[in-house]
């Protein structure tokens, strides 16, 4: 741009303006960044992944592979897990055959329905009320012992709840009455002992009570009832079980084992559980019977309700007689 000029002989070049050589070197400097980002963005490329690199393998770069059809998923019915099987049987008694052990605590019901509570290798005369409280200072002493061996006088269930571990020995006279049994498994259960000994007579029974009657259900746990309806008239008891009576445990029995078999070819066995039905006067070694028979049929759940006692009934020693139901 710049020309030449003849002056006194010499040949002189016209410097460029100070504007021109400013802009010329605003131009020089973007043509070198965007040379240099041009230079970034190459080694950029050059060192990123492709853009399938985390989305796997593309089954298309394998035209040669055999065409492999997905699984067919046969539906069956829902699987239920450990926990919530604990939950659907948490509100149902066990019960098992086993030799006496050592109690914690004993009770015991006499001829002439009395109630006794032993203490101090002493039995003595208690109400329902006494009961409770016995049990509740039992159950202080069995914590302050497991506390002293490092050990914890509590046993947690599925869902967090707490019961006492404590084991209570329960004497029955053969002829007292189911109505009185009942009373004592709702104290218990009031106090959060759910382990029990059953003695009635020589036989001996394991009953483990369900801890927690607060759970509520949307909708109800989906068990198998095998219903067991007892009959007392006069002296004599008979058993009814789909619909048909037998005056012997045998056929009850072998009613009992059929329903085991139907629920286990449906895979339900573990949510068989027996009902027996039981009228409050029968006596406890009838009660036994039945419970023994839902163990030879090998079903060893039950769920049965318990009458809850009133006031009045809680504050005497010898038990109400209890009142006959008109059916």
């Amino acid at each position: 741009m710049a020309c030449d000029v003849v002056a006194c002989g010499q040949t002189h070049r016209r410097r460029p303006s100070r504007r021109r050589r400013r802009l010329t070197r605003f131009i020089v400097a973007c043509v070198v960044l965007v040379g240099a980002d041009a230079c970034s963005q190459r080694q950029q490329t050059q060192d990123a992944p492709p853009p399938d690199a985390f989305e796997g393998e593309d089954p298309a770069q394998y035209p040669n592979e055999p065409f492999v059809p997905e699984e067919t998923v046969i539906e069956a019915e829902p699987e239920y897990s450990v926990m919530e099987r604990d939950l659907m049987l948490w509100q149902v008694s066990r019960i098992a055959r086993g030799a006496a052990v050592a109690t914690d605590a004993q009770v015991r019901i006499e001829k002439g329905i009395r109630l006794e509570v032993r203490q101090q290798s002493r039995w003595q005369a208690a109400t329902l009320d006494d009961l409770a409280a016995h049990l509740d200072r039992a159950k202080e002493l069995f914590a302050a012992k497991r506390r002293a061996q490092g050990k914890s006088g509590y046993d947690s269930g599925p869902t967090g709840q707490r019961a006492s571990g404590l084991l209570v020995g329960l004497e029955l006279h053969p002829g007292s009455p189911w109505q009185h049994f009942g009373w004592l498994l709702t104290v218990c259960m009031e106090q959060r002992i759910y382990k029990l000994q059953v003695r009635v007579g020589d036989r001996i029974l394991h009953l483990f009570l369900f801890w927690d009657a607060a759970i509520e259900w949307t909708s109800p746990p989906p068990l198998i009832r095998a219903k067991v309806h007892v009959e007392a008239k006069a002296a004599e008891v008979s058993f009814r079980i789909d619909g048909e009576e037998s005056h012997d445990l045998t056929g009850v029995t072998a009613a009992l084992e059929k329903a085991r078999q139907r629920a286990a070819a449906v895979k339900k066995e573990d949510f068989l559980v027996g009902v027996p039905v039981v009228p409050p006067e029968v006596s406890v070694a009838h009660v036994l019977d039945l419970f023994f028979a839902f163990l030879d049929a090998r079903i060893p759940r039950l769920d049965f309700m318990n009458e809850i006692p009133r006031q009045p009934d809680r504050k005497v020693d010898v038990l109400p007689a209890p009142v006959k139901k008109r059916r």
